[in-house]
């Protein structure tokens, strides 16, 4: 926009006359108004994708692990509460701290992980600790119902390292071998041993030493104990000749 300046002048001053330019911006409303709303899609959209991808939790939602035995315990999980509500969702269990092959059995008195998610990738995860023997059942569920459950058997290894043995030991005794109550665990040894593979003995003198330890000595009996044995007793029942 132009616009000029005159000074007339006076009997001192002589006149002075100028001319210059003025920039008004003109806002266009609508143009602004699509901008803000292409952004406002992009960041929904932004939202949304990171949500899907279980990027996004809520903490304190309540679930619970119903016992057998004893009173329930109740836990604290991140899980995305419109997960839980949803009867489309279905929670997987597992718990990453027993391995492959082994069965849903953990310690008395030991912390387990427990992992849940779904077919989309969100996940969640908590840790409990059982302090009586028994079978629990560990459900994930919301105010819709049950969404996914597995059970958990709690033990003493000690105790669950001798019942295995026991069993074991029962089946042999039945086939032929003369195997008796009042026999020690070297002597039982040294009965089995001719009856197998000379490629076995390790393994089978491997199982009798850790029975031998949850028999007879004072020592800790633990989770590493627990899966030695249950190896190698898997391993010599599927591969004897006894």
């Amino acid at each position: 926009m132009p616009y000029d300046v005159e000074f007339t002048g006076t009997d001192i001053y002589s006149p002075y006359s100028t001319m210059r330019g003025l920039y008004v911006w003109e806002i266009y409303w609508a143009n602004v108004l699509i901008v803000v709303l292409s952004l406002a899609g992009i960041l929904l959209c932004v939202l949304i994708v990171l949500k899907k991808k279980g990027m996004f939790h809520r903490d304190n939602i309540d679930l619970h692990i119903l016992a057998a035995e004893g009173p329930g315990v109740g836990v604290t999980t991140d899980m995305i509460p419109e997960l839980v509500k949803k009867e489309e969702y279905r929670f997987y269990i597992e718990f990453p701290q027993i391995a492959e092959g082994l069965p849903d059995v953990w310690g008395v008195g030991d912390g387990l992980s427990v992992v849940f998610y779904d077919s989309e990738g969100n996940k969640g995860e908590f840790k409990e600790i059982f302090h009586k023997k028994g079978e629990y059942r560990i459900k994930i569920s919301g105010d819709n119902g049950e969404h996914g459950t597995r059970n958990i058997r709690i033990v003493d290894y000690r105790e669950e390292i001798i019942g295995i043995g026991k069993n074991f030991l029962r089946e042999i005794s039945e086939r032929v071998l003369p195997i008796s109550d009042v026999m020690t665990l070297r002597e039982v040894l040294d009965v089995i041993k001719p009856k197998i593979v000379s490629e076995r003995h390790w393994v089978l003198e491997s199982a009798f030493s850790v029975l031998e330890k949850a028999v007879y000595s004072d020592e800790d009996v633990g989770r590493n104990d627990y899966e030695r044995f249950y190896i190698f007793v898997k391993e010599l029942r599927q591969n004897s000749s006894i």
